[in-house]
């Protein structure tokens, strides 16, 4: 959150919840605090309906400078406790799970006294029963598993998915499956529950909290595929996916779409007044992603190729990036003194930031360098499958099989991108 927004009082913050400044409290004299209001779905994870945080000031004015920071640290605060409660809600439910299996076969207690027994709730009364306990009254009498929790769904998915390819999930698909969970659960807090009528609802929050097409389409097909695991691996008891009964493609909108810099004015200004040109023209020379090379180490230098591959914290976006990519000979030296990068989220913030003072422009940042290397490799006349296998991208002309047969050798990888180096030194001069 930036200091401009959060100075605002009155103004509204993400996911439309209005902000509003430093407060004063019933019997709490004249200081002034910063207040976070806990969402309904979320306080019985947290306890609370709000988190407060003096200010330590009598001075409004003071306190206007003082609240962005102390309402950040609130947020943190918050998704702590979220967390928190949720990773001890997962042992606990693994834990009631086994002991359910336990006691299937024993009759001598009513189910209700099962079920206290088991979960270490004692019932005074049926209507105050709480989800997890009802919830495992109906495991408990159907002699099934107990139902899965949107977060056990994740773990169930990614465990799923790491056993049939091999691999495990990417980080930004962990990132998508939390913000989905946490939409969905503010609805419907128990998978198998949850209907057309709470996912249409869900879109529709959604789109008022102002995310794009793009962003609810893939939050949406995370919860899809994560509810498909979950009746295949026979822990949700569902006749079919309700997600698989509401349609939500979206379309990128043209004004969305990144395009690449223009050969007159933008590619020479972006290669002679940033602070980095020579990262951007490797961008440019092949396609490479920024995370691709930020990842990097000189241990994946082989030669003049740049090989990419897994790295500590992940991996490339799909199976086709796993490739070597040619390095023009000018640019070598510096890529060397680049690599190992100490901190890439930091060098990623500083070339962006290089190309957002440069043009201002929603639709040109860094990730246009790739979009520039296809309109370079039209212009010299790359074939399009050699043009692929320099940046990564799934060859459309040939077979998913023959795909996986040989690749170019790398002389003539490199002797096409020393053509479109030389195509950029022209452009520049």
């Amino acid at each position: 959150m930036t200091y401009a927004l959060c100075q605002e009082p009155w103004g509204t913050g993400v996911m439309g919840r209005r902000l509003a400044g430093p407060v004063k409290l019933r019997n709490s004299g004249e200081s002034w605090y910063a207040r976070l209001t806990v969402k309904p779905a979320e306080r019985p994870l947290v306890g609370r309906s709000r988190l407060i945080r003096s200010l330590g000031t009598s001075d409004h004015s003071i306190a206007l400078q003082r609240w962005p920071k102390a309402y950040q640290a609130l947020q943190q605060e918050l998704e702590q406790r979220i967390q928190k409660a949720r990773s001890g809600e997962l042992v606990r439910r693994q834990e009631i799970r086994e002991r359910i299996r336990l006691v299937w076969d024993d009759d001598q207690l009513a189910p209700a006294e099962v079920v206290e027994i088991v979960t270490g709730e004692k019932l005074t009364d049926p209507q105050e029963a709480s989800p997890l306990f009802r919830q495992a009254f109906t495991a408990y009498t159907k002699r099934r598993e107990l139902t899965y929790s949107w977060d056990e769904l994740v773990s169930l998915h990614a465990e799923t998915i790491d056993r049939r390819r091999g691999e495990p999930l990417s980080r930004s698909w962990f990132k998508t499956a939390k913000q989905g969970v946490r939409r969905i659960i503010g609805i419907s807090q128990t998978p198998e529950r949850t209907t057309k009528s709470d996912i249409k609802e869900l879109m529709q929050s959604m789109k008022l909290e102002g995310l794009k097409g793009k962003t609810i389409e893939t939050q949406l097909s995370v919860l899809q595929s994560i509810v498909q695991t979950g009746i295949e691996e026979d822990v949700l008891d569902l006749a079919a996916n309700p997600f698989r009964s509401v349609r939500f493609t979206a379309a990128t909108r043209e004004e969305d779409r990144f395009l690449p810099f223009d050969f007159k004015v933008q590619l020479p200004r972006v290669l002679t007044e940033t602070r980095d040109a020579w990262i951007f023209e490797l961008l440019c020379s092949t396609g490479m992603r920024i995370g691709e090379l930020l990842n990097r180490s000189h241990d994946h230098l082989d030669g003049q190729m740049l090989i990419i591959g897994r790295y500590d914290k992940g991996k490339p976006k799909t199976k086709s990036s796993f490739r070597r990519v040619p390095i023009p000979k000018h640019l070598l030296a510096h890529l060397q003194e680049l690599l190992p990068v100490s901190s890439t989220g930091a060098w990623e913030q500083r070339l962006r930031k290089q190309i957002k003072d440069l043009f201002h422009h929603r639709q040109l940042v860094i990730h246009s360098c790739r979009h520039t290397f296809k309109s370079l490799s039209r212009k010299v006349g790359m074939p399009t499958d050699i043009s692929d296998e320099i940046d990564g991208h799934k060859k459309k002309d040939v077979s998913a099989i023959s795909d996986h047969y040989g690749h170019y050798p790398d002389e003539v990888l490199i002797k096409w991108v020393d053509v479109v180096s030389k195509e950029i030194q022209m452009l520049i001069a």
